[in-house]
């Protein structure tokens, strides 16, 4: 007995919507086909953000931020790339291949182009950081910083990394106004009570962990954007806070003068010479200085200071005699009661 097995088509009548979610699944199908066709092989030794940025561009972004040029969020920008991106360039999770630059050394606290800083020199520095803050609103309320900011909002000293190893401004303005030699570790942050990334003011700031940050920002602010009022300022410090003002020009005078009578040792009193300490010297031995615009004699730049004047009011056919028991030796400077045209 032969069975004999027949196919036998059945209509099978599907709705319009059917249809057309068949057409959309065969085409999601064919771009992903495309995609991972067209895709480069994964290799697990790179990483993928490692892919975004050419060598050159990576080597832009170490060298820029080593230096002090750029922060990590203003490389981002540049670059038009993620911060994450810049995050894994600069801790070393990728371009492994490419030389580190080395930092470039901080300086020691309370120093100027590598000699002691003297007390006017500093007050000039902090004066010529209080003048970018605008402090006319007064202690209750934000004192903004009237500088570039970076793409979170915060103000860029640049300044500031020499003054204190920053160039944050709110950070510069909390060590500035305590008075400190230079600036907090790392981890300790700068927070705002006020939730106003530019503000300088130093009764809206207050120092703790990025904990204490997130706990501002969820508890204090509702996560909600600044400015904010604050209302329990920061007390100051025994003394009040340190925010210097005055005249900039009679500022940077002193501080040139100061640093100036630095060169010369007075400690012997005004009976004895006081002799030139700077290694700058003219062809004959008589101490060099630059002073007002011109190259000229310590010794006359001592007279001019000593009384009031300036190297304009002595005619340049006039000279600043030794009259001191030792006055061959043109390296020792006068007292002023000696001094003479």
């Amino acid at each position: 007995m032969r069975l004999a097995v027949h196919a036998v088509r059945v209509p099978v009548t599907l709705p319009g919507c059917a249809y057309f979610a068949i057409a959309l699944v065969g085409a999601a199908a064919h771009v992903f086909l495309a995609c991972v066709v067209s895709a480069p092989l994964y290799r697990p030794d790179v990483p993928r953000n490692q892919r975004s940025l050419s060598d050159q561009q990576a080597q832009w972004v170490l060298q820029s931020i080593a230096g002090g040029h750029v922060t990590r969020a203003e490389a981002a920008e540049e670059l038009g790339v993620s911060r994450a991106v810049i995050d894994g360039i600069v801790g070393g999770r990728s371009y492994r291949h490419l030389s580190r630059p080395t930092p470039l050394p901080l300086p020691r606290p309370r120093t100027y182009r590598g000699s002691a800083e003297t007390p006017e020199r500093r007050a000039l520095r902090e004066a010529q950081f209080w003048t970018s803050v605008d402090t006319s609103p007064g202690e209750a309320n934000c004192w903004p910083f009237r500088g570039p900011l970076n793409i979170d909002g915060y103000g860029q000293y640049y300044a500031g990394r020499t003054l204190i190893g920053t160039v944050s401004a709110h950070r510069v303005a909390y060590v500035l106004a305590h008075g400190l030699a230079s600036n907090l570790p790392a981890h300790r942050l700068v927070r705002h009570l006020c939730a106003n990334p530019p503000c300088c003011n130093p009764a809206h700031l207050t120092v703790g962990s990025q904990r204490d940050n997130m706990t501002d920002r969820f508890r204090l602010h509702r996560d909600r954007p600044g400015p904010h009022a604050v209302r329990t300022l920061i007390p100051p410090p025994p003394g009040g806070w340190r925010v210097m003002s005055g005249d900039l020009k009679e500022l940077a005078r002193k501080a040139l003068e100061a640093e100036f009578w630095r060169k010369i040792d007075r400690s012997g009193g005004d009976a004895v010479c006081w002799p030139w300490m700077a290694a700058s010297r003219h062809d004959f031995g008589y101490g060099f200085v630059y002073w007002e615009g011109r190259h000229t004699q310590a010794a006359r730049v001592a007279y001019v200071l000593h009384h009031g004047l300036t190297l304009a009011c002595i005619d340049s056919a006039l000279v600043v005699r030794h009259l001191c028991p030792r006055g061959s030796n043109p390296g020792w400077g006068p007292p002023p009661k000696w001094w003479t045209r």
